[in-house]
């Protein structure tokens, strides 16, 4: 018995993912990671730099953040991305910060602080695709209702638009 195919006729959208990590070991693990997932992936070494991208490039889906970074912390970080141009730009800009320390109290300053999810470490591929997988799926939830709004918005307003040409006649 054959079965009908499948697969979708738009294959899922990869991801555009910043890696915001100081240690190059870790770096080269995840770029690793997502190498094999085909999304693609820019690193910098610090939270100003990501910064920077963030606000020059706003075709980023995705964030990997590490805990631990030299110059700003990642609560501070958040706040800064979650309250600049860049939010306005990209409010559904996923964030998943990376940490060794899984205290429940620090898990919950980081979502509080403006991360979407958390990765423990050690890294472990199929923790980061499952995480990712989220992301994906968020962020297209996002967009595809963001396309719906828009439509109503735009038909709403030919509605007033009618009615208005139908009171004036």
């Amino acid at each position: 018995m054959d079965y009908p195919d499948k697969t979708p006729a738009n294959p899922k959208p990869r991801l555009r993912i910043l890696i915001v990590e100081d240690d190059l070991v870790a770096v080269e693990i995840l770029t690793s990671i997502l190498r094999s997932t085909e999304h693609t992936a820019v690193a910098v070494g610090s939270a100003e730099d990501a910064i920077q991208k963030l606000n020059s490039d706003k075709d980023f889906d995705v964030v990997l953040l590490d805990y631990h970074l030299p110059g700003m912390n990642c609560k501070e970080f958040l706040e800064a991305i979650r309250n600049s141009e860049n939010q306005k730009n990209n409010p559904n800009l996923w964030v998943i910060a990376h940490t060794a320390e899984q205290r429940a109290d620090q898990i919950e300053t980081l979502l509080a602080a403006g991360a979407n999810d958390y990765l423990p470490k050690p890294i472990f591929p199929h923790m980061v695709v499952l995480k990712l997988l989220t992301a994906q799926y968020n962020t297209a939830r996002y967009k595809t209702l963001k396309r719906r709004l828009t439509f109503l918005e735009s038909w709403r307003a030919s509605i007033l638009k009618e009615t208005q040409k139908d009171q004036e006649a």
